[in-house]
């Protein structure tokens, strides 16, 4: 949480909302749009992460973002979209 999202592929930002702390499977917790994602915080997804800057860089996975999200705006501040 205070963190930054950065999807690598569409140079989109969310701000991540929460950080579920399963020893199995952590998940970050970030808004897309009016929806809640889920992404699995393991070495498939994340590229890398930045403590100082408070941004986490990560491919997201095809099927994972909204249907409905615009993608056109690539950069858009938590008005529903991303950061």
């Amino acid at each position: 949480v205070g963190f930054t999202l950065m999807d690598s592929s569409w140079n989109l930002k969310f701000e991540i909302t929460d950080f579920v702390d399963n020893s199995q499977n952590p998940l970050l917790i970030f808004k897309a749009g009016k929806e809640e994602v889920y992404l699995p915080l393991n070495a498939d997804y994340i590229r890398s992460i930045h403590k100082k800057e408070k941004m986490i860089t990560a491919e997201l996975p095809e099927g994972l973002l909204p249907d409905d999200l615009d993608l056109s705006t690539r950069s858009q501040l938590n008005d529903g979209g991303g950061v």
